[in-house]
C-alpha cells in the first residue's frame, strides 16, 4: 500500500482539494499531523486563523499571533492582534516578524505599534532590530531606516555582549544590510567604529569570520565615513590579526593588495604581529602570503615579540612541521634567521618537541651551534 506521505508527493493536488473543503478548525488540526501537511497548508495561505473560538495557545508557549507573525499571514495577524491582550505576546510577535523576514507585518507594526515595543530586549539583550540584522533582512532594515526619525530608533543600541545591530550584520556577513547602514550613517548618527565588550569593532568581526566582501566595503568607504581600519581591541589587536589567526588567506591577500589605509605590520603591546599569529596557529596559506609579499610590503620575517620569539620559533614550538619546512626552504632567499635566539638565549630547535619537526631539523643539518 502507498503511504500517505508518498501519495501526497505523487499527487499534490489531492491534499489541496481535501484541505479546501475543511473548516478552519479542521485545518488547524491537520497542521500538526506531519511536516508535509503543515507546509502545504501554510504555503497555500489558507485562512486558518480567522475564527477566534479556537485555543489561542500552541505548543512551546506560542500563540496564533506568533504563528501568524512567523508565517506572514497579515490578515490573520491583524485579527489575532486585535484579540490579544498580553503585551509580552505582542512584543514577541514583533520580534518573530523581524526574525523571519515578514516585512508586511513589520511595516504594519511600525505604523501601529506602541513605541516601547521597539526597544524591548530578549534575555540576551537583543531588540527586534538586532534580530533583523542577524538574519540579514535588508528590506526590513529599510523599513527601520524610513521610520527612524518618527520612532526615534537608536541604531547604536547594544545587547548584553555589547554588539550593535551593525556588529551583528558584519559578523554574519550581510553585505546588503551593511551598505544600507553605511549609506545612512551620517543622517542617523550610526557609529561605525563602536566597540563591543571585548573592544571589537564591526571590522574585527568581519575579519574574524573571513567575510572578504564586507571587508572590501570597509576599505572602500573608510576615508569617506572615517572608519578606523587600524582600531585595536581590548587585547591590543587590530582586525588584521584576526584574519591572519583564523587563516582567511583570500581576505589577507585582499587586505595586502589594498592596504593604503590599513597597516599590515602592526604589533600588539607584546610585540605580536599578524605574521606571528598565523605562525602560532599553523596557517600555512597566510604565512606563504607574508613571505611572497615580504619585499613589496617591507615585512620583517625575523620580527620578534616581547619575549624575543620569532614566527619560526613559534612554529617549532607548536609542532607545525609543514611550516618549519617552508621556513627552511625560503631562509636563504628571504634572509630568515633560523638561529635567532629569544631573551632566554633559545632558538627554535630548543623549543621543538614534536618528532616530525625534530626529523626535519636532523635532515637539514642542524648542529649544536645552529644550522650549518
Amino acid at each position: 500500500p502507498i503511504k500517505m506521505e508518498a501519495l501526497m508527493l505523487r499527487f499534490p493536488h489531492l491534499p489541496e482539494q481535501i484541505f479546501q473543503k475543511l473548516g478552519n478548525k479542521s485545518i488547524l488540526k491537520c497542521r500538526v499531523v506531519s511536516k508535509s501537511w503543515k507546509n502545504i497548508i501554510d504555503g497555500k495561505n489558507y485562512p486558518w486563523l480567522r475564527i477566534v473560538n479556537i485555543p489561542t495557545i500552541l505548543k512551546k508557549r506560542n500563540t496564533y499571533l506568533h504563528l501568524a507573525a512567523r508565517t506572514g499571514q497579515i490578515e490573520a495577524f491583524k485579527v489575532a492582534l486585535n484579540e490579544e491582550e498580553g503585551e509580552n505576546i505582542k512584543i514577541g510577535s514583533f520580534h518573530l516578524a523581524c526574525k523571519n523576514g515578514q516585512s508586511e507585518i513589520v511595516n504594519f507594526l511600525l505604523k501601529n505599534i506602541d513605541l516601547a515595543y521597539l526597544n524591548v530586549k530578549t534575555k540576551k539583550g537583543n531588540t527586534a532590530l538586532h534580530w533583523t540584522c542577524i538574519k540579514g533582512h535588508s528590506d526590513i532594515i529599510k523599513l527601520f531606516i524610513e521610520s527612524a526619525a518618527a520612532l526615534s530608533i537608536d541604531f547604536n543600541d547594544n545587547n548584553d555582549e555589547g554588539y550593535t545591530a551593525f556588529h551583528l550584520a558584519c559578523e554574519r556577513g550581510h553585505s546588503d544590510v551593511i551598505k544600507i547602514f553605511m549609506q545612512n550613517a551620517a543622517d542617523l548618527n550610526i557609529d561605525l567604529n563602536m566597540v563591543d565588550n571585548d573592544g571589537y569593532t564591526a571590522l574585527h568581526w568581519a575579519c574574524q569570520r573571513g567575510h572578504s566582501d564586507v571587508v572590501k566595503i570597509f576599505m572602500e568607504k573608510a576615508a569617506t565615513l572615517r572608519i578606523d581600519l587600524n582600531a585595536k581591541d581590548s587585547h591590543d589587536e587590530p582586525a588584521f590579526h584576526h584574519a591572519c589567526r583564523e587563516g582567511h588567506t583570500d581576505l589577507v591577500k585582499i587586505i595586502m593588495e589594498n592596504s593604503r589605509n590599513l597597516d599590515i605590520n602592526p604589533s600588539d603591546e607584546h610585540g605580536f604581529t599578524g605574521f606571528h599569529a598565523a605562525c602560532v596557529e599553523g596557517q600555512s596559506g597566510v604565512v606563504k602570503l607574508f613571505m611572497e609579499n615580504a619585499c613589496a610590503w617591507s615585512i620583517d620575517l625575523n620580527s620578534k615579540d616581547a619575549s624575543g620569539a620569532t614566527g619560526f620559533s613559534y612554529d617549532c614550538s607548536e609542532g607545525h612541521a609543514d611550516l618549519v619546512e617552508i621556513f627552511m626552504e625560503n631562509a636563504c632567499a628571504l634572509s630568515i634567521d633560523l638561529n635567532s635566539k629569544d631573551e632566554d638565549g633559545k632558538t627554535g630547535f630548543n623549543y621543538a618537541r614534536h618528532s616530525d619537526v625534530m626529523k626535519i631539523f636532523m635532515q637539514n643539518g642542524f648542529s649544536e651551534v645552529g644550522f650549518l
